[in-house]
């Protein structure tokens, strides 16, 4: 098992992880309707005010894509890339 599968594997689990807390904490609260966790949610706005204040000659919407992403499609995601990194830069 390469750096990169076991970071896929890890990414993966805390995926999994957090949809299942996410699922847990919608079951037990007193709303009881499912919340999706973003990047913005964890993290102050000043962190993204780059992705407004830049110009990548109309790739903008690609940051304020990723970043609105829930954060446990965000770690399958990355869990995919790291699998896509193992294959190609893998032992051989």
């Amino acid at each position: 098992m390469t750096k990169f599968s076991l970071l896929g594997v890890l990414a993966f689990i805390g995926g999994g992880v957090l949809i299942g807390f996410q699922i847990l904490t919608a079951m037990i609260g007193k709303e009881g309707r499912y919340a999706s966790l973003k990047l913005t949610d964890m993290l102050d706005k000043k962190y993204f005010e780059w992705i407004g204040n830049s110009s990548f000659y109309g790739l903008e919407a690609v940051p304020e894509f990723i970043v609105g992403l829930p954060l446990f499609v965000l770690l399958f995601g990355l869990g995919v890339l790291f699998y896509i990194m193992h294959y190609l830069l893998g032992r051989k």
